[in-house]
């Protein structure tokens, strides 16, 4: 009888202990990613229900996972019955993540509240890298769409377009004699097709040219960083047609966000600008990495903008 009732307190202690096991995971659809590209983090926590449904409680996500990581959005939260046998369930949520700057960033521990008691995700590292620019090589037009016309519709079938192709074949060949039998002396002379500048080779052939001096390998900081805004300002004022070059960095971002331009060409702008008023006002010094970085998000500036103004954008 003792027996029987210690292998009973046995199996239910077991039971409890079955129940209560919860167990937590952070897949990431990409751990290295360039700056801007998003990526999918998805946390999942797995409890097995004993007589009583369970109680879980999630962190709540605000705009960052953490300084440097910005949530662009937070999916619903998913419940699914894992294993019937067994009772476990298995409760994921899915957010969508970026950054704007390179470098290696930890998602932090959060705290995932199952039936009153605390389980704890595990850190996760990432890596962030910029997005690498070729200033040696000019920037390529993208072609449009081409609308193609829907086939004329017929309700009746009809032989004249055999006709029509035959006499159109016909006068070809007769213009294609008279031309040869009148111009068989003629000088052939060469037609010279104008090189159109767009707006924006001047810009890029002066980074080009920045870029290819780098003055700031020479110590050459201030000329460096007050040659580099000059462009940009003069661009921006082009492009957008305000005046950037009397504005002060606060207001040209301000400016630029209010007619909508390119999320990443702002930001790109800004990093550009207030480096430079480091430089130039607080007597900033970055290093060379950073000086050729500002350079390459010139080049990106005036690309963006660009493939934005192709696409039908602002102006």
């Amino acid at each position: 009888m003792h027996r029987a009732i210690l292998y009973l307190f046995i199996l239910i202690s077991s039971a409890s202990l079955f129940a209560q096991k919860v167990e937590t995971e952070v897949l990431v659809s990409a751990r290295q990613f360039r700056i801007g590209e998003q990526v999918d983090v998805t946390f999942f926590v797995r409890y097995r229900e004993g007589m009583n449904k369970s109680v879980v409680k999630w962190p709540t996500y605000k705009d960052t996972l953490t300084a440097g990581i910005d949530i662009l959005r937070t999916d619903s939260l998913r419940t699914e019955l894992v294993d019937k046998a067994s009772v476990l369930y298995e409760q994921s949520q899915n957010v969508v993540i970026t950054a704007w700057d390179s470098g290696t960033y930890v998602i932090p521990s959060f705290i995932i509240n199952v039936d009153g008691k605390e389980y704890q995700t595990e850190p996760v590292k990432l890596f962030v890298t910029t997005v690498a620019v070729d200033t040696t090589k000019p920037i390529k037009d993208l072609k449009g769409i081409i609308d193609v016309p829907p086939p004329p519709t017929s309700n009746e079938p009809s032989n004249d377009y055999v006709y029509w192709i035959f006499l159109a074949l016909l006068i070809i060949v007769v213009f294609i004699v008279l031309w040869k039998v009148f111009n068989k002396n003629a000088k052939v002379i060469p037609k010279v097709v104008p090189v159109l500048e767009l707006p924006q080779d001047k810009y890029l052939e002066r980074l080009t040219a920045l870029g290819l001096d780098k003055p700031w390998l020479r110590g050459e900081l201030k000329p460096y960083h007050t040659a580099l805004t000059d462009i940009i300002r003069g661009w921006i004022a082009e492009r957008y047609r305000i005046a950037a070059r009397e504005m002060t960095t606060p207001e040209i971002i301000a400016k630029l966000r209010s007619i909508y331009a390119n999320d990443s060409a702002v930001i790109y702008c800004e990093r550009v600008l207030r480096t430079a008023d480091l430089v130039k006002f607080a007597k900033g010094e970055p290093d060379a990495e950073e000086n050729e970085r500002c350079l390459n998000y010139a080049i990106e500036i005036i690309r963006l903008t660009v493939e934005q103004e192709r696409k039908g954008g602002q102006l």
